[in-house]
């Protein structure tokens, strides 16, 4: 018997390259560039794709954040940091996040809190450098990008803000719905997953391996829906192998004893030319917006010329 998957509740889908929301996704499966405020496109929804896989996997939500300083600290923890070019872009960086230079001073991040994200640049300086080349100056180069505590997250909100996310009371209420005794993503799977044969472990690798491509908090880097499909978790090819165990320390999960870990997985993802297209709407879109900043700023050298124009006159005819 054939079974069928119904997709349903486009509200807020769009097309690639017009996008209109920027308040978007369910909290639990919110992407990094939507809660930093980046301008977002496909990625995001391979990202609420892992979320849901794991949690169909282990019954539970992995990142079932109260509010959205609650959600990024849960994924850090959880998946990993989000990176540099991502919090030098963000326009919400400044809520989350303090930026300071490497002799311990704060840099200030301007009016970094609540900007459109999508007047923001997106891409890696790597990726896209031919038009969203950050400009980081020497200073944003030496910086560094400091989690902020649950006060300092408080007391950086308004009081409207305050007011909708539930009070005070409820923003400094210690948060208890925390599932899982591991706090790696690689290690709750794992610990969670019955392997009674080595075949199952090796299956539950490739779970792994497959979650933490789909869940890169790198845009970029993390692996489209088509380079996904391809992943041998769903192929069942054997187009793959285990890496030899290397003698890294064991933090974080990391591999101790020189044991290779069962998601240690060597798998290269085909390309897709999907991320060309992506790459491009994103260079189109940052020369439409480099247009329209110049025609603004054209436009009000205009009028400060009339106006300047109109006080000489004025001061003539008092003469």
């Amino acid at each position: 018997e054939q079974q069928w998957i119904k997709l349903i509740d486009f509200g807020s889908a769009c097309f690639e390259g017009q996008t209109t929301h920027t308040y978007i996704q369910s909290r639990f499966y919110r992407s990094p560039e939507v809660l930093v405020g980046l301008p977002y496109d496909s990625a995001i929804d391979v990202w609420s794709l892992g979320c849901v896989a794991a949690e169909l996997f282990l019954g539970l939500p992995i990142l079932p954040g109260v509010h959205e300083h609650d959600q990024l600290g849960r994924m850090l923890e959880m998946i990993g940091p989000v990176p540099d070019w991502m919090l030098e872009q963000g326009s919400k960086s400044g809520k989350f996040f303090n930026r300071r230079n490497n002799n311990g001073g704060g840099i200030n991040l301007g009016n970094n809190n609540g900007d459109d994200a999508s007047s923001h640049s997106f891409g890696p300086p790597s990726s896209i450098n031919a038009v969203c080349q950050s400009s980081t100056s020497s200073s944003q180069s030496r910086a560094r990008w400091e989690f902020k505590t649950r006060q300092e997250y408080i007391a950086h909100l308004t009081e409207e803000e305050k007011r909708s996310k539930g009070g005070i009371s409820k923003l400094e209420q210690q948060q208890t719905n925390r599932y899982f005794k591991k706090k790696r993503l690689e290690d709750i799977v794992m610990h969670h997953g019955v392997c009674n044969t080595k075949k199952d472990r090796e299956r539950l690798g490739l779970f792994v391996h497959f979650l933490k491509g789909v869940l890169d908090p790198d845009p970029w880097k993390r692996w489209t829906a088509h380079q996904a499909s391809m992943h041998p978790f769903l192929t069942g090819s054997s187009v793959y192998r285990i890496k030899a165990g290397s003698s890294c320390g064991g933090g974080n999960g990391g591999n101790s004893g020189g044991v290779a870990r069962p998601y240690d997985i060597h798998w290269v993802p085909p390309w897709d030319a999907s991320i060309s297209r992506r790459k491009l709407i994103v260079i189109q879109k940052t020369k439409e917006k480099a247009a329209v900043a110049a025609q603004a700023q054209q436009q009000a050298a205009k009028q400060q010329a009339v106006i300047n124009s109109r006080r000489r006159m004025s001061l003539n005819n008092d003469n």
